[in-house]
Order: C-alpha cells, then structure tokens, then sequence
C-alpha cells in the first residue's frame, strides 16, 4: 500500500521525468525515473520509461534490465515487450529480441514496428520466410514506410524471388509517387534483373523528383551503357513483324532528353528517330531533331526539320538501317510509273496509320503542311498511295474502296 504523500512524489517524479524526456533532457528524465522507482519500487511503468531513455543513452545493458523488471512487475503491457526487444536488437541478442516482438504482438497486434522489429531480427538468424510475413503485415499496417520496403527487398532476394520485390515497390510508388527513394530503389531491383529499358525509365523518374538522390547519375550512366548493348542486339527495323515486340516508346524519349543534356548529339538521333516512329504527329520532337542537326553543323537540315517536319533522307537511313527496298526512287526503280493525285480531293484516303497499324487522325490534318499525293506502280513490288513527306513516308495510306 503506498502512502499518500508518497504517491504524490511518484506521479510528480514520473510525470517530470516525462517532460524532461520529451523535450530532450535525457539525463534528468533518468534521474526523475528513479527518484519515482525509489518512492514505489513496484509499479511498473517509471521502469518502462527508464528503460526508454537509458535506450536514447544508449546504455543498452541497462536498457534491457529496466524493461525486463518492468515485465515482471506487469507482464500484460505490450510496450515493455517492444522495448526489450528493440534494446536486445542493439546488442545483437537476436533470438531473445524475436521471442520479445512476438509477445509485444501477441499483446498488441496493430502496431507496424513490432512486426518491423521481429523481421530485422528474423533477418539476422536468416529466417527469411517468416521475416517475408512480418515485414509483409508491417507495411499492411504502415504503407508509407519504405524501409519496410527495403527490408522486404532484401529478404525476397535472399530466397531469390526478386520479381516479388518488383511489385512491392511498386505499390508504394502508387501510394508514394512523390518519394524519390521509392523509384531509386525499383530501379536497383530492375537493375539486378537485367531489365534495362525498364530500370532507365524508373531511375529517370526518380530523376525528375530529385536530381541529387544519391548515387542516382552512377546507376543512369551503368543502365544507359547497358542499355545500348541491348537495344543493338535487338536490331530496331521498320519491319512489321518487329513490332509485336513490346517496347515502352516514353523510354526513348526520355534517353534522348539525356543525351542532348550531356550534349551527345549523335547519340540521341536514333532514339529520338524510334519515338517519332511510335509518335510521328508529335510536332515539338521534330524541332528537337532539327535542333540537334544545327549543333551538328546542319543549319538548312534542321530548318526543315523544324519548320516543315522534313527528316533528311541520310539521316533516316543512317540511324534507321533502312533496308533498300523500302525506298523508292529513280535509281532503283528508273521505269516507275508515279502518278500525281492533284487536287488531293479526288481520292478520298483512310486515315493515316502509324507505325503499329493505329488509325492516327491527326496526322497533318492541315492540308498545306501536306506534300503531294501520288499513286507509285513498282515493277515486280507494289501499288500503293502514299504521301513523300517525313518519317511518315512509309506509312502508307490506302483510298478507301
């Protein structure tokens, strides 16, 4: 039984040992602690609290006596337990922490750092496939820490089932999209699998939330270089079969952007070139284009390009590896019969296709922008009307029936 005027001392020590923790004064906290402990050594909570700012003093010896004492005073109260546990963490007692976050959760189920806690430590003695399920309910209960993230990252990797990683940080970027280490991270998994187009893309958004995330320009430059053996071997061609492969187009967007910001113009034709394939009534990618052709030395090449979206035939034919029958001209075929449609009227034209056999009704809908209209008789080959313009010359139109 503790007399009045005793209590009086215990709440008032307890309580100013509070104040003092809260507001940083960690010694006095202790000194309050035990003043408060003194005046009533069985009441469990002043040693809970002493536990917690010999812990921010990181004495964690005696951290870890004060919880333990708080538990056998009042084993029913979750937050000795997740003390214990975390203190045990420290001096890498990893067995005794786990058993200490079981039983914090066994009292309190909804709180996210216990399950945090427990698979650290589960992670330490290499139980990966229960570190997996707690990790997996901390971030049901906290989806926006991402170091549970990171965490579970490593425990898919440990039993090999990266591609699970994959989708992790995915959902945290839908619910994050604006935290820059959620896509650095992706793109470190994406990196590991080989999946450079993918990883590109995922390191340029982070990118674009925060130009200086660490290490970030080392991994673009290591996925860029990578990235060019890959797109070599797959040999990009204007050849209809290619294009069931599935490509992510915004990526060669956004490597063409990188280039001309390190001023490697060369470098950013082909990239650039395969995005208007895939966007070819994108007007601003023309001017890009011409742009890089003026800091080639190419002024009345760029002109065109900009002003009238006339792509130089060499330049197609250099970074496109146009075959030559996709050519048409007088030296291949000196006895073609062409055609000339005038006015443009006469015929009435489906609308244009793009590369992937789209229907693309803004395709220069603005007749003056629009060269000649013509009916081109190959021998040996093919009938077709089609427009001599830009990149678009190989996407044919066809009259309608």
């Amino acid at each position: 039984m503790i007399r009045e005027p005793d209590k009086i001392k215990l709440e008032d020590q307890f309580n100013l040992g509070n104040k003092f923790l809260d507001n940083g004064k960690i010694d006095q906290a202790i000194v309050c602690y035990r003043y408060a402990i003194e005046f009533n050594p069985t009441f469990y909570h002043p040693y809970c609290q002493l536990g917690l700012a010999l812990s921010q003093k990181e004495h964690f010896t005696e951290a870890i006596l004060a919880y333990q004492k708080a538990i056998e005073l009042n084993p029913s109260f979750s937050w000795s337990y997740q003390g214990l546990g975390e203190n045990l963490s420290k001096v890498k007692r990893w067995e005794e922490a786990i058993l200490a976050y079981q039983k914090a959760i066994e009292l309190n189920s909804d709180f996210s750092w216990s399950y945090q806690g427990l698979g650290e430590n589960l992670s330490k003695v290499k139980r990966w496939e229960e570190a997996i399920l707690a990790y997996q309910k901390a971030i049901e209960l906290n989806p926006d820490f991402i170091w549970s993230y990171y965490a579970l990252r490593e425990a898919y990797q440990a039993v090999k089932q990266e591609n699970k990683a994959v989708s992790t940080y995915r959902r945290f970027i839908a619910i994050n999209p604006k935290i820059a280490a959620g896509y650095f991270n992706l793109g470190i998994i994406l990196k590991e699998l080989k999946q450079w187009e993918e990883a590109y893309i995922t390191f340029s958004d982070c990118l674009k939330i925060n130009p200086d995330y660490p290490d970030l320009n080392l991994n673009l430059e290591i996925v860029y270089q990578k990235l060019g053996t890959y797109l070599q071997q797959q040999a990009i061609t204007c050849d209809q079969n290619y294009i069931k492969i599935n490509y992510h187009s915004n990526f060669y967007l956004l490597i063409t952007d990188f280039l001309i910001k390190q001023q490697r113009w060369e470098e950013a034709i082909p990239y650039l070139l395969q995005w208007l394939k895939r966007h070819s009534d994108n007007f601003d990618s023309y001017v890009k284009l011409g742009l890089i052709l003026e800091k080639m030395g190419r002024k009345l090449d760029g002109d065109g390009c900009k002003y009238l979206q006339i792509i130089p035939l060499d330049v197609l034919q250099k970074y496109l590896n146009l075959s030559p029958d996709l050519l048409i001209n007088n030296q291949d075929y000196p006895h073609a019969q062409k055609i000339s449609i005038y006015p443009q009227s006469l015929v009435n034209f489906n609308p244009p296709n793009g590369i992937l056999g789209e229907p693309n009704f803004r395709l220069f809908p603005n007749s003056m922008l629009s060269s000649e209209a013509f009916v081109a008789v190959i021998p040996n080959g093919r009938t077709r009307v089609g427009r001599c313009f830009n990149i678009c010359c190989y996407d044919f139109r066809t009259p309608v029936n």
